[in-house]
């Protein structure tokens, strides 16, 4: 009976070896090949352009998931857990961190050096292509750390009844590197570098350290440093970013350059030049810097840097009094790390002080559900006013807010709905009155509503920004609640059905443009760059964890009625408002997305951030492992992380080694009705550049390589093809753009000292293409020469109709554009 025991438990090893090995190797051929070489999604979502916004892009992994579901099925039987909910949930944990790797192992790199995809017209952020190797040297390292932990259970083969699973899928998962790795000696270098850190770690993770780390100061208050460092880190940057660009980055905001003018003007107490639509008291706000600080764009910049630098801050205090410290540093660093409330930290828009304004609403209120001082209610009815002064759409958020306070604090006493109604309106009227009184010196006129209606004609349009045919519908009915409320209301109530109806279709054309809308486009530190693979893949994640967050979040049976309700006001009530009378976009949306970032924290730590808790017996067990083998973890911990480092910088170090020289070009130039510079590669179209080696002797040179870099969004199937040719002959053969960025490197002989390079993006089944004919060109500066240049032509002639559907299909939703770099030419001496 002992030996069948033993081959009973031998083959369940061997059938977990099997499904590991079988799901490693499948689900890496799925997401390498299928999804990133083919462009095969089973459902993808496109971007759709919706007046201001547009919609993500996102892939939904359904192949991935779906295989890893079959195999977990297949295992339970295989591994001895009575609770099938934790063995899914470890299925859950470790399929994520392989997705991740997987996806990061594509490194379509959308930032390469002083290049990037996004944004299209303005030069990337000074060192983000630093930032996103970093970002890489942290995910990969963190993977083989996690690997590195899971393999400790092959150390006890002699019980093999005890190695679940995700334990073989993880060490399985190695494999991935020297089969579908192209550079392998970099992921290996992180390999080495993750195993040694896990030794390193089990050395330093004895008793007495851990103790006195925990009475170190900086230990102690690490979420809060964390938290702060990183939101005045990204925000200053992104800033910087900013003022760099000058004049030009006030237009980037909705409406920047009107908030700035009278911002200006506010600074100057040049009231008549003040422009009371547009949120006069957020251009007081703006104009309180420009007057302290100097009358600068880049003080806006800065200025709001670091009030905004606050929300993640105000949402790690207000998280940790409802979850605790976990779920608290969690939701702080979201908030410091996400693209949107970066963005909107910094940009030009009313969205800005709301963003820190709704997280404070969120904190004065908990704290009012301990005590009613005057000072919160004072706070609290000073945070009410500001906020729908700055932005209306949030009215309905606010009356609920109020509501809410008022039953905590006891509707059936009037005496104490007079204590705290007259506080609250005191802070209500230090808003308000202030600015009444400023737009009736400058108009004659007080805006009780925030701001003077009569002095914009944008009031009557805003309720059909969309084009949505319900709310079009509507205004031919007379229901515009935006520009005359008496008489949209008398409409509704003569046709109160046939009015709601139409809300709910203008509501359904319009709440997909302010839950998808991804935001500003510029710098997105928590998923680099949306138009990538992995962006699109890692979209899907950031809206799967907000709505598990939110779930479970509802079934919370520790949080109070009260907190839920204010959470849930605060987003539904501001969303309804938002997207039904002025259209959600993502400038609206940035303002929840602190919450947002709340759900994510609870997803992630109720599944993928749930600690093992050692019983007596085992904590025993590891500390004596620790304490026999702690030399040989320092020391092999040591060799392995600086063999690790080496092999990882070593890449850098030869990228940028002197070991050839280089002909620097110049940009690229296309033509139409005359030759302009460009680095814009149009589908179906010619770029070419001038050489010239008259100033090399070209007999000593060797090895001549042509470089570029190219860049295109995301979009699923096909891929267009790009060709390189030099004085008219094709070199190399024909090779598909990738999405998100990539190099182009061609080897040639040079047979000219002096000559011309062209290259052309092109639609195609096979890649073939006719030879490029010469073509006369009039030069329009200079002399004003003819140039002869070999042209491909002949591009738009579509074989088939397939070819046709990818070419309107690119234009769409690719815009039709290639991103080009500026072009070198390297050489060995």
């Amino acid at each position: 009976m002992e030996k069948l025991e033993i081959k009973s438990s031998n083959l369940n090893f061997l059938l977990k070896v099997f499904l590991a090995a079988f799901f490693i190797f499948f689900s890496s051929y799925i997401v390498l090949e299928l999804e990133w070489q083919e462009g095969q999604f089973v459902y993808y979502f496109f971007k759709t352009k919706i007046y201001y916004g547009q919609y993500n892009k996102i892939v939904f992994p359904i192949y991935y998931w779906g295989f890893l579901g079959l195999i977990c099925l297949m295992s339970i039987r295989l591994d001895p857990l009575k609770n099938i909910k934790e063995h899914f949930g470890e299925c859950l944990r470790v399929g994520f961190y392989f997705h991740i790797f997987l996806l990061l192992i594509t490194k379509s790199e959308e930032t390469l050096f002083d290049f990037t995809l996004t944004p299209l017209l303005f030069k990337p952020p000074k060192y983000s292509f630093f930032y996103e190797q970093f970002f890489f040297f942290l995910v990969f390292t963190s993977y083989f750390f996690f690997v590195a932990q899971r393999m400790k259970v092959l150390g006890n083969l002699s019980k093999l009844e005890k190695i679940k699973i995700p334990d073989v899928i993880a060490c399985f998962s190695l494999l991935v590197v020297p089969f579908f790795v192209e550079d392998k000696i970099t992921l290996l270098g992180y390999m080495v570098l993750g195993f040694g850190l896990n030794l390193l770690v089990k050395y330093f993770s004895n008793f007495k350290l851990l103790q006195a780390c925990r009475q170190n100061f900086i230990v102690k208050n690490f979420p809060i440093i964390a938290v702060i460092a990183l939101s005045v880190f990204y925000r200053m940057w992104y800033a910087r970013y900013f003022a760099s660009m000058g004049d030009k980055a006030i237009g980037i905001g909705a409406d920047g350059p009107a908030y700035f003018q009278s911002a200006l003007a506010f600074s100057e107490w040049n009231l008549r030049d003040v422009d009371f639509w547009h949120s006069p008291l957020y251009t007081l706000y703006l104009g309180f810097f420009l007057f302290l600080f100097g009358k600068d764009v880049s003080t806006v910049f800065y200025c709001q840097a670091l009030v905004g630098a606050c929300a993640p801050v105000i949402i790690y205090l207000a998280v940790k009094n409802l979850w605790g410290n976990r779920i608290g540093f969690l939701s702080g660093v979201l908030v410091a790390l996400s693209h949107l409330c970066i963005h909107y930290s910094i940009v030009i828009n009313r969205a800005s002080p709301l963003t820190v304004i709704f997280p404070l609403i969120f904190l004065v209120y908990l704290k009012l559900r301990k005590e009613s001082t005057c000072l919160p209610l004072i706070l609290m009815g000073l945070l009410l006013s500001s906020s729908f002064y700055i932005g209306p759409e949030s009215l309905l958020a606010l009356l609920g807010v109020l509501i809410l306070i008022a039953f905590r604090k006891g509707m059936r006493s009037l005496r104490k709905i007079i204590g705290w109604g007259k506080w609250i309106s005191l802070g209500i009227l230090i808003v308000v009155v202030p600015i009444n009184l400023i737009s009736f010196l400058a108009n004659d006129r007080f805006i009780l509503f925030g701001r003077d209606s009569s002095s914009s004609s944008l009031s009557s349009s805003t309720f059909i920004y969309s084009g949505s045919s319900s709310a079009l519908k509507m205004k031919e009915m007379g229901f515009e609640p935006v520009s005359n409320v008496g008489s949209s209301v008398k409409v509704f109530f003569e046709r109160p059905l046939e009015i709601s109806g139409l809300l709910i279709g203008k509501l359904m054309d319009e709440i997909p443009g302010f839950l998808f809308d991804p935001g500003g486009r510029f710098l997105m530190p928590l998923h680099l760059t949306l138009d990538s693979f992995y962006g699109a893949n890692l979209q899907f994640y950031i809206y799967f964890l907000s709505s598990l967050g939110f779930i479970i979040f509802l079934k919370d049976k520790n949080i109070v009625w009260s907190d839920k309700t204010l959470i849930l006001n605060l987003m539904i009530l501001y969303v309804l408002f938002s997207s039904l009378v002025i259209m959600g976009t993502f400038r609206f949306r940035a303002v929840l997305t602190p919450i947002s970032m709340i759900f994510i924290a609870i997803a992630l730590s109720n599944i993928f951030a749930k600690q093992k808790i050692l019983f007596e017996a085992e904590r025993k067990e590891h500390s004596n492992i620790i304490k026999n083998f702690e030399p040989v973890f320092l020391k092999l911990g040591l060799v392995l992380f600086f063999v690790g480092m080496f092999a990882i910088t070593s890449k850098y170090f030869q990228n940028v080694s002197k070991t050839h020289e280089t002909l620097e070009l110049t940009r690229w130039k296309t033509f139409k009705k005359e030759i302009v510079e460009t680095d814009i590669l149009t589908i179906n179209s010619n770029v070419f550049i001038h050489y010239d080696f008259k100033k090399i002797d070209l007999s000593n040179k060797s090895d001549f390589k042509f470089f570029a870099k190219v860049c295109r969004d995301l979009m699923p199937g096909k891929k267009p093809y790009y060709r390189v040719f030099f004085d008219g002959e094709f070199i190399g053969a024909s090779k598909e753009i990738p999405a998100g960025c990539s190099e182009i490197k061609e080897t040639f002989k040079p047979k000219y000292s002096k000559g011309i390079i062209g290259m052309v993006a092109f639609v195609s089944d096979d890649g073939k293409l006719e030879d490029p004919i010469p073509f006369l060109i009039k030069e329009t500066k200079g002399k004003g020469e003819t140039v002869m240049v070999p042209v491909v032509q002949n591009l738009d002639n579509f074989k088939n109709d397939d070819l046709k559907n990818f070419n309107h299909l690119f234009l769409k939703y690719s815009r039709g554009l290639i991103k080009i770099s500026k072009p070198q030419i390297r050489f060995n001496s």
